[in-house]
């Protein structure tokens, strides 16, 4: 088996990770997925949180020693496998990273963690998410995400759908803290609550969604769901200092901050795939923003899901400017 090695396109994930762990603050945290070992040497030296990292490739496993001790790591470091290490202690983090899908890891993570503690899901899959392989999504997810530019909120959604209802079939509930797109992974943190009540209440964020109904008529006749329609960024509502984090960039940093802004809106406007569909002139961003003041719109951020995306208290400011010019 060839040894893990160190993912730079990983820096954005594990920079945030620290900043979530140093709000959550939990006190025993999980890498079952070792490989280097960078993520819980992070955690062991940049939180108050104990790590334990473990790795099933025996030639991972002696590299990701070395690193421990070469950067004088107080992490645990275990030769097992993702599956037995889960279950040896009272873990209330738990970071899920495999390659691939997290479906084959879902139930196991969720009914073995702290009550009340957190999940950091990593799924690299986004064709079967997003809906770039209908048969595939149907199959491993349950749900059909129509194509458009919206494909890669409605993947999270998509994602944390599915870790939603496998728990409520645990009897568990769970909360989405922070969820963000990059590249080619997904990333979700959530805290998970025992209790077929939570687990009810947690059920009542999955529905469909009619994008005609919600947006307009550029997206006529496309439904997608069953997919989480609730509040994706959770954190934000929580009570926690700001706390200085010497090697997370900046730019990650900023990042994190910006993810607020997606939960103005189920889905958003991207404004080159409306006016596209209704044959008119694409707009600039910055003129896009005017349009949508001027038709019903008071709040306009920008998406981190699309370049030409708007995050808006009224989504269907552009169909006002549709119908004005007599298209409807």
């Amino acid at each position: 088996m060839q040894a893990g090695f160190y993912n730079p396109e990983q820096i954005l994930n594990r920079d945030l990770t620290i900043i979530m762990l140093n709000i959550l603050k939990p006190k025993l945290f999980l890498d079952g997925f070792g490989a280097t070992g960078v993520r819980g040497i992070r955690v062991s030296k940049e939180t108050q949180t104990h790590a334990v990292i473990s790795e099933r490739s025996e030639k991972s496993f002696k590299l990701l020693t070395h690193n421990v001790l070469l950067n004088e790591s107080e992490a645990e470091v275990h030769w097992s496998s993702f599956e037995e290490m889960v279950t040896r202690y009272d873990f209330d983090f738990i970071d899920v990273d495999p390659y691939g899908s997290i479906i084959p890891y879902l139930d196991i993570s969720l009914k073995n963690v702290k009550n009340r503690g957190y999940i950091g899901f990593t799924a690299t899959d986004l064709s079967a998410l997003s809906g770039a392989l209908p048969e595939k999504t149907l199959r491993r997810y349950g749900s059909i995400i129509p194509k458009s530019l919206m494909r890669h909120e409605l993947g999270i959604r998509n994602l944390i759908g599915t870790i939603a209802k496998r728990a409520a079939a645990l009897d568990l509930g769970v909360e989405p803290l922070l969820s963000f797109w990059n590249k080619h992974y997904y990333r979700i943190f959530v805290r998970v609550v025992r209790g077929a009540a939570k687990a009810d209440e947690t059920l009542k964020y999955i529905g469909m969604v009619d994008l005609q109904e919600l947006i307009g008529k550029a997206y006529s006749g496309q439904i997608a769901g069953p997919i989480w329609i609730g509040a994706m960024e959770n954190v934000f509502n929580l009570k926690w200092e700001e706390k200085d984090t010497p090697f997370v960039l900046e730019k990650s940093s900023n990042f994190f901050h910006a993810l607020k802004n997606e939960d103005i809106s189920l889905l958003f406007c991207d404004v080159g795939e409306i006016f596209s569909k209704y044959h008119m002139d694409i707009p600039n961003l910055k003129k896009a923003n005017d349009i949508a003041l001027n038709n019903g719109a008071t709040i306009t951020k920008r998406t981190h899901f699309s370049p030409t995306g708007l995050k808006t208290d009224y989504l269907h400011a552009f169909e006002n400017v549709y119908t004005s010019k007599g298209l409807d």
